[in-house]
């Protein structure tokens, strides 16, 4: 998962996913050429309104470019329009996708979905559950009252050895947040969380970001950096 392939979004319309295959997209949001006002037309009403619940410009920016992009992935691939998808959630708390269009049939697209401050991070997959989790670096982040309350006594041991804390908490981090969003159980149950069988990919990007995804074992990754 550490190479990815830079795309512009107009090669979104050409992106592709097999059933052994993870598409996992990443998108630097300051880099794009389209703007808020370009996301809003694709969003629903009720996502339109959490979008404008963010105070800051670059959370509301963030919030709206993430659920347009995954709107838009997601009818390439089940060859639909983007407002013809709306989501549900399982009793979890899960999110799952439904297209309008019958002509999109009973496909299902697994999916996760995460943003933190310039990135958004998107995977999908068409026969296992997927998760995904990318954190922006902030240097002057202190983590250890969250590694105190979620983390295992190893973790908290091998954290508190680890040259770079920081980095190796958002690793530590992402991985279990990745791993929570395959089953729905969020940061639940982090503390106690084991990975699961499968595969869990991190990696460090541009020193900026770091981003962990769980998916089954033996699928291969795409990798896709939208700028």
């Amino acid at each position: 998962m550490h190479s990815f392939h830079y795309i512009s979004e107009k090669d979104i319309q050409h992106l592709t996913v097999a059933d052994d295959e993870l598409l996992l997209v990443l998108i630097q949001v300051s880099a794009l050429h389209s703007s808020f006002s370009d996301w809003q037309n694709l969003l629903s009403k009720e996502e339109m309104d959490k979008a404008m619940s963010f105070r800051a410009d670059a959370d509301r920016n963030t919030y709206a470019c993430a659920h347009a992009f995954l709107r838009t992935i997601l009818s390439v691939l089940l060859q639909c329009k983007p407002t013809e998808l709306f989501f549900l959630k399982e009793t979890s708390g899960k999110p799952y996708v439904q297209s309008a269009n019958i002509m999109s049939g009973n496909q299902t697209i697994h999916f996760s979905l995460s943003h933190s401050g310039n990135y958004v991070a998107l995977c999908f997959h068409t026969q296992h559950p997927v998760g995904v989790d990318v954190e922006q670096i902030n240097p002057s982040a202190d983590y250890s009252q969250i590694a105190e309350s979620y983390f295992s006594e190893q973790e908290k041991l091998d954290y508190n050895q680890a040259e770079n804390k920081l980095i190796f908490f958002l690793k530590q981090w992402t991985a279990k947040e990745a791993s929570g969003k395959v089953t729905g159980d969020g940061i639940a149950k982090l503390q106690s969380l084991k990975l699961p069988e499968g595969y869990v990919s991190t990696c460090h990007i541009e020193e900026q970001a770091v981003l962990s995804a769980c998916y089954p074992e033996g699928s291969v990754s795409k990798n896709y950096y939208i700028i």
